[in-house]
């Protein structure tokens, strides 16, 4: 009893700082729309939606709500390509010129420098594009135009395009799309099944409409998934990515000491295959704790994954608005939680 009665207390904190975020006024502040999961050593202090899926038919979010997630996605590129890994069907070790026979400079950029942004190739500007379909052929052709920032390895730049020819490759490799390889091998057998490759054509049944926000809301520009690929095309839910984090975090099916190990060593930047491990300070509380996490950012959607690995907390933020900071929101949760424990309040 005491403890559920310390789990509720909990729970009612974040429900009013998320609350607190739900008004107008509250935009310069971090307005947010959208849905959070809140969760510490598996058990899940909140799940609820904030605010509307779609504005203009007040249809509200809830936490079977369906959002792009952006870049969020690269974490499961890398662990498809991870996957091709450890069954012996790729080498991350080698020049992708193996599997892209005709890429310029192929031979020195490595799966792992196209994993960990340190492959030297440039970022993919997307806005002239963004609204027609592009072939996974036609982008590859794109990318290979494009200069290359620094000699592989040397330094790390961001690069949508790197998880891009990621994707391309698996394909290449595979003989499988890479929606049906991701649905296949990582999402059905973790019962994923409301995460998958966006596009506008198919119906997706509580599928949040993308709303952008300069000074006041508007619905945001369009832009065709194709364009994301590999780098930032899929949708999911808050419960489908605790699904996910459970599996990371327990070692569930294909992620093994070995895998897990290979997915966070921190690199240049303190960037591992497709998550970002750093140490970060929560001064309030005189704390410094180990966090692995991921943005993502995609028209007219938000999101942040992050995982506090001392204390087992999971955040999960899912927003429609592209303009919410999901980082500073995120960070006061964790302190709402990390001072629950070092306070007293939830003591566990």
């Amino acid at each position: 009893m005491k403890e559920m009665i310390k789990i509720a207390s909990i729970a009612q904190k974040i429900d009013q700082y998320m609350k607190s975020h739900l008004t107008w006024e509250s935009y310069f502040s971090g307005y947010f729309n959208g849905t959070v999961l809140v969760a510490q050593k598996g058990e899940v202090l909140l799940s609820k939606g904030y605010g509307y899926s779609n504005l203009e038919h007040n249809v509200p979010n809830y936490a079977k709500t369906k959002f792009r997630i952006g870049s969020m996605t690269k974490q499961f590129t890398a662990v498809a390509i991870l996957h091709l890994f450890e069954v012996n069907n790729l080498n991350i070790h080698e020049g992708i010129n193996k599997y892209l026979f005709d890429y310029p400079n192929g031979q020195s950029i490595s799966v792992h420098r196209l994993l960990t942004h340190t492959s030297g190739i440039s970022n993919l500007n997307y806005f002239h594009s963004m609204r027609l379909y592009n072939s996974a052929e036609k982008l590859v052709e794109r990318i290979k135009e494009l200069p290359l920032l620094s000699e592989p390895g040397e330094q790390f730049s961001y690069s949508n395009a790197g998880y891009i020819l990621l994707a391309y490759i698996l394909e290449k490799i595979s003989g499988m799309s890479y929606e049906d390889y991701l649905r296949i091998y990582l999402l059905e057998p973790l019962s994923m099944y409301s995460t998958g490759c966006d596009n506008f054509r198919t119906i997706l049944k509580d599928r949040a409409s993308g709303y952008s926000m300069w000074g006041e809301v508007s619905n945001t520009e369009f832009i065709d998934m194709s364009t994301a690929y590999g780098a930032g095309n899929l949708y999911s839910t808050i419960e489908d990515l605790f699904l996910w984090d459970r599996a990371i975090s327990e070692k569930k099916y294909i992620f093994s000491e070995e895998f897990t190990r290979l997915l966070f060593n921190p690199n240049l930047n303190n960037y591992g295959y497709g998550w970002f491990i750093t140490e970060d300070d929560y001064t309030n509380l005189l704390l410094s704790r180990l966090r692995v996490h991921h943005s993502g950012g995609i028209n007219g959607f938000s999101s942040e994954y992050s995982r506090i690995i001392p204390d087992d907390i999971t955040i999960i933020l899912l927003s429609n608005f592209d303009s919410t900071p999901v980082y500073t929101i995120t960070k006061q949760l964790i302190e709402i939680v990390l001072e629950s424990n070092y306070k007293g309040s939830f003591d566990i």
